[in-house]
């Protein structure tokens, strides 16, 4: 289990998971004579973003690196997660991976079982009717034999066929935005690029990012800032193209509520439901999105705080 932050305010530093690691999810650094007790009071209250100064002032440098790209959002409680999954929900296969020693379809069993439960327990927080026993037993049974069913079949190759991008139509905007990822510094960067029917640039950005989760953090940062320009635009019908399958899933389902990034996704689906009529989430193959990704290696080399714009770049088409 891990703690998601949002606003910090139920989450004990020392005692508390909510450091985002495999090996401790509590902080290395010991707490010696320190007064500070709760996760909220390294926000800072101005900005909403991390007291970076304080941070590095309590906590060791393999602490702070990870605790500065932890997304924090004060409208957000703090919420508990599964820690081996991606979107933070108890899964099959993070499960699965725990135990060896037990037999596969057992495992699969247990597990599914685990998952349902998992599922009916945050239906029932909901409001909704509590489903009984037997029934239960019996979506887990079926839905365990659906998985063995699924893991004894060979995949199906198919062939790749070069694509190009697609201009939208007349009266849509589309944003195209990539996140550049470093893992062995946990940095890199974000790149959007905004275009019309014509293939003619309206706006494009660009920005580093020192503090990253993971790839996903940086794809969802290039989408986040994407959107903002937009809806600072006054555009009202976009489409939202990126080349992670993750970051599109991410915005058309709830299901990554619970992830590391959680947080951002909140915020641009926030963003979205503000500023536009008519939003569209596709996905792209990486050819069709080069321009974004060569914006977002431009973000890789930007001085930290400073973003990069361009207006009617013509250049970049």
């Amino acid at each position: 289990m891990i703690w998601r932050i949002g606003n910090g305010r139920s989450v004990r530093i020392w005692r508390d998971p909510w450091i985002p690691r495999e090996w401790s999810r509590r902080p290395e650094t010991p707490k010696g004579n320190n007064l500070i007790s709760k996760v909220d009071v390294l926000i800072d209250p101005t900005t909403g973003e991390w007291d970076r100064q304080l941070v590095h002032q309590t906590f060791w440098p393999q602490d702070a690196s990870i605790i500065l790209a932890i997304p924090v959002h004060a409208d957000l409680e703090d919420v508990p997660a599964w820690h081996y999954d991606a979107r933070g929900l108890f899964s099959v296969r993070s499960a699965y991976k725990k135990d060896p020693r037990i037999g596969r379809n057992t495992k699969v069993q247990v597990v599914t079982l685990l998952w349902n439960w998992w599922l009916e327990r945050n239906r029932v927080r909901e409001g909704e009717r509590r489903m009984e026993p037997v029934h239960l037993a019996c979506i887990a049974r079926k839905t365990s034999d659906e998985f063995l069913a699924i893991g004894s079949q060979r995949p199906v190759s198919a062939a790749r066929r070069m694509r190009r991008w697609v201009r939208p139509t007349e009266d849509v905007l589309k944003i195209n935005s990539d996140g550049a990822y470093r893992s062995e510094t946990s940095t890199g960067g974000w790149g959007f690029v905004i275009r019309d029917c014509d293939g003619q640039v309206i706006k494009a950005g660009a920005g580093q990012c020192p503090h990253l989760l993971e790839a996903l953090h940086a794809e969802l940062l290039a989408c986040l800032a994407g959107v903002r320009a937009a809806g600072e635009l006054g555009m009202s019908k976009v489409i939202i193209e990126t080349d992670s399958m993750l970051a599109r899933l991410a915005l058309e389902s709830n299901s990554f509520a619970l992830a590391l990034t959680g947080g951002v996704v909140y915020e641009i689906k926030s963003l979205m439901n503000l500023f536009f009529t008519s939003v569209v989430v596709s996905f792209c193959p990486r050819e069709c999105n080069k321009v974004a990704h060569a914006v977002a290696a431009l973000g890789c080399k930007c001085p930290q705080d400073i973003v990069l714009s361009w207006d009617v770049v013509a250049y970049l088409i």
